[in-house]
């Protein structure tokens, strides 16, 4: 308001909420991992989506953990 009235044209402020998203990737490495269709393994393929959704969600600078399991927890990395 005090800008608007000392240059007499309308101040906009625009204003950018910052965010950090936290993104739990859960990978199953149970034996079902080891069928294949087209010459690549459930297993591969899960690794490689959760790599590249890792690396998109640091690049956005958001929190990522990681859940491996089979038919206990393997593997359990926090955000």
């Amino acid at each position: 308001w005090n800008v608007t009235a000392r240059t007499g044209q309308p101040h906009v402020k625009k204003y950018v909420e910052e965010r950090e998203l936290t993104v739990m990737l859960v990978v199953d490495a149970s034996g079902s991992g080891d069928f294949a269709s087209q010459g690549r393994f459930k297993r591969e393929l899960a690794a490689e989506l959760a790599s590249v959704l890792s690396f998109s969600a640091t690049t956005n600078k958001d929190k990522v953990g990681l859940l491996i399991f089979t038919d206990k927890v393997e593997l359990y990395i926090p955000p």
